[in-house]
């Protein structure tokens, strides 16, 4: 429970919208709860290694990945004691 291809979660209320998902351009990024926390946003490459970190809030639009070369990719978004991590691909 909590776990399916491409999506692993600790919280079910933790929502996140990422699209256009593949993209050749940029991606967009937003928490879908109510929370006033703010998260932390962590690019990161098929390795694991930390690529770019964002800060935001809910509600808010994250745009980025003009700078990332074609690949896979996974964000993961902690707020509080909740994540998720959400694969994405770069043309």
């Amino acid at each position: 429970a909590g776990q399916s291809a491409g999506l692993q979660t600790n919280a079910n209320n933790l929502g996140l919208s990422l699209y256009p998902n593949p993209t050749s351009t940029v991606i967009h990024m937003k928490l879908l709860n109510s929370s006033n926390e703010i998260a932390e946003l962590k690019i990161m490459d098929l390795e694991g290694r930390v690529i770019r970190t964002y800060h935001t809030r809910s509600a808010e639009t994250e745009t980025f990945g003009n700078d990332l070369k074609p690949g896979v990719y996974f964000i993961k978004v902690t707020q509080g004691t909740q994540w998720v991590i959400k694969r994405f691909v770069k043309m």
